[in-house]
C-alpha cells in the first residue's frame, strides 16, 4: 500500500488532496493545527485508511517528535511514501512599510522554516525504510510573478523553491527520492476569501467583474486542482528539483 502525509488538511487544497488520495486507495495521514475538516468521517464512510494528527507546525521544537510520529504511522512494508507540505498562510497582506516583526516572523516560520525543519527531521527518521519517497512542496506563482502587498508571502515561498532545488541536488542520482515544488492556480478557498475580505470594496468588485463579467480571471475549484496534482504525483511525472506551474 502507498501512504501520503499532508499538512494543512483542514480546508482548501489540503483537504481536497486528502480526499483524492483516499478515494484512490492510498493511506492518508492528515496534519493540521485544529480540525481535520470532517475527513475522518468521510474516510470511515469510504472504508479507507485515514489518521488525523493535530499539530501546530509553528512550534518548531516539536517537529522532531512530529516526524517520528509520522513515520511510525506508516507501515514498514509500504511501497511508497509521499510528504506534501501544504500548510501555509498568506498574511500579512499589506504595504512593506506597515509590516510588523511578529507578522513577518509568523509567516516565515509557517511557510518556510517549519517546512525545512520538518523535512530534515522526516528524512532522518525515514532513513532507507521505504522503496520510494516523494517530497512535494506547495509553493506559489507569486515567486515568479510578484504581486502588490504580497512581499512577505512571495519571499517565504521563494525560500521554499530554493530549498527544493537544494534538496534535489543533494539527492541527485538517487532514483528512489524526488523533491518537487508546485505553483497551483488561484483557487476558490477560504484563504482567498479571507484575502479579499481584507481588501477594499472596490478591489473585491473589480475581482468579481474580472471573473464573472469580463471572464479574464480564472479561479479554480480546489478539488479539480487536487486531482490534477494527484495524477502528477502518483505517476511520478515530474523530475526531482522541478517546479510545476498550472498553465
Amino acid at each position: 500500500m502507498k501512504y501520503v502525509v499532508i499538512t494543512g488538511v483542514s480546508r482548501g487544497l489540503g483537504k481536497s488532496l486528502a480526499k483524492a488520495f483516499l478515494f484512490s486507495g492510498w493511506g492518508v495521514i492528515g496534519i493540521s493545527r485544529t480540525s481535520d475538516g470532517g475527513l475522518e468521517e468521510e474516510a470511515k464512510k469510504m472504508g479507507k485508511s485515514y489518521v488525523f494528527v493535530p499539530w501546530d507546525l509553528t512550534e518548531l521544537e516539536t517537529l522532531e517528535s512530529l516526524a517520528e510520529k509520522m513515520v511510525s504511522l506508516v507501515p514498514g512494508d509500504s511501497e511508497e511514501v509521499v510528504l506534501v507540505h501544504n500548510a501555509g498562510e498568506m498574511q500579512p497582506v499589506t504595504e512593506i512599510k506597515n509590516l510588523s516583526y511578529k507578522e513577518v516572523e509568523h509567516n516565515f516560520i509557517l511557510n518556510t522554516v517549519s517546512v525545512i525543519v520538518l523535512t530534515a527531521a522526516f528524512l532522518r527518521k525515514v532513513g532507507g525504510r521505504f522503496p520510494f519517497l516523494q517530497l512535494v512542496f506547495i509553493s506559489s506563482r507569486s515567486v515568479i510573478s510578484p504581486r502588490r502587498l504580497w512581499a512577505v508571502y512571495g519571499a517565504a515561498k521563494a525560500g521554499v523553491d530554493h530549498f527544493v532545488s537544494s534538496l534535489a541536488l543533494e539527492y541527485k542520482g538517487k532514483d528512489n527520492m524526488r523533491a518537487i515544488a508546485i505553483h497551483p492556480p488561484a483557487m476558490d478557498t477560504e484563504m482567498r476569501k479571507n484575502y479579499l475580505k481584507r481588501r477594499s470594496f472596490l478591489f473585491w468588485l473589480w475581482d468579481w467583474i474580472e471573473r464573472y463579467v469580463l471572464r479574464q480571471k480564472k479561479v479554480y475549484d480546489p478539488d479539480l486542482v487536487a486531482w490534477k496534482l494527484f495524477y502528477l504525483i502518483e505517476k511520478h511525472s515530474l523530475p526531482s528539483g522541478s517546479v510545476w506551474r498550472w498553465e
